[in-house]
């Protein structure tokens, strides 16, 4: 497009704008299914359910952050760079990407659906219905970030030598990659698949068949 499209100009300008915009959903992709889950799922009080998701997800979220900068568990959260590292709602933690926001989520579900409608003593009855259950799920998410600190970098570690893995194979590594995430769909095995970086793959990949000679 020449000097419409050089660096700088209103027209480059303007579509960063909107490709800020355009990526909202995709970098948020966790919080959707956060708030999301207990909408279809929570058997009673659906909006709470899904407040309840929000606020608990972030104190794991907090908790992790918390313990990292704490003790060493190999990742340096102030390497704003750095591989497997995310900010969600303004807090630096690890990148668990949708399969972290499926658990917590799938586990606040659980705990509202059991303990939403507990009756408590009448001298503590203003924490009854969310706030119980927010309470229940701040001391079951410290242990959860414990584990997810101590075990998550590790298996990203994985992730990250099967990318390398695949990428140093050339075209059949791209094959394997596409492969295995068609047929891995039924089965929530695939998101841990799809925390490989598709585009990183096919720009490493030397093959004339994706049109691209690096």
């Amino acid at each position: 497009m020449g000097g419409l499209a050089a660096e700088g100009t209103f027209w480059t300008d303007l579509w960063s704008v909107i490709e800020a915009g355009g990526w909202v959903v995709f970098d948020h992709m966790e919080l959707l299914f956060v708030i999301g889950l207990p909408i279809g799922l929570a058997k009673k009080a659906n909006a709470r359910a899904s407040l309840e998701a929000f606020i608990i997800y972030m104190t794991w979220n907090a908790f992790i952050n918390a313990i990292l900068q704490v003790w060493n568990f190999g990742v340096d959260l102030n390497d704003t760079e750095a591989l497997g590292v995310k900010a969600i709602g303004g807090i630096e933690t690890l990148d668990t990407n949708i399969i972290g926001a499926l658990l917590i989520s799938g586990m606040v579900i659980w705990l509202h659906n059991k303990f939403y409608d507990t009756p408590l003593p009448e001298w503590i009855g203003i924490f009854s219905g969310s706030a119980f259950v927010v309470i229940i799920g701040f001391f079951v998410t410290l242990p959860l970030a414990f584990l997810t600190a101590w075990l998550w970098p590790m298996l990203q570690g994985y992730m990250f030598q099967l990318q390398d893995l695949l990428a140093g194979s050339g075209t059949a590594g791209v094959g394997s990659f596409v492969f295995l995430e068609r047929i891995l769909i039924p089965d929530f095995i695939t998101l841990l698949l799809n925390r490989l970086n598709m585009g990183q793959l096919l720009l490493m990949v030397d093959s004339p068949i994706f049109g691209l000679k690096i």
